[in-house]
């Protein structure tokens, strides 16, 4: 239990900068920035749960890695909304567990 809280914490610790990193790719036009960023997200993501957001960043990089970073903006509000939601039941998880 101690390592799967550890992991969440990790994830926890991290999750806003990174998300934020993803978002300035996109304000940026930056597309294969997007795609190493949204790379790193889909990872973690699953690892903890969140299978939905980390459907969100497959889709991202793929669009930083094929260069189409003007339909980025539109499936990042989804990301965003689904950033928030897994933050909110991992933290959620971790008050439950202590």
């Amino acid at each position: 239990m101690a390592l799967a809280k550890e992991l969440l914490q990790a994830f926890l610790d991290t999750a806003d900068g990174a998300v934020n990193q993803v978002a300035a790719s996109i304000r940026a036009g930056d597309s294969a920035q997007l795609g190493k960023a949204a790379h790193a997200l889909k990872s973690s993501t699953f690892n903890v749960g969140a299978k939905d957001l980390s459907s969100c960043y497959r889709e991202l990089e793929r669009m930083g890695r094929e260069g189409r970073i003007e339909a980025a903006p539109a499936l990042f509000d989804k990301t965003r909304f689904e950033h928030e939601r897994a933050v909110a039941r991992l933290r959620e998880i971790l008050l439950e567990v202590a």
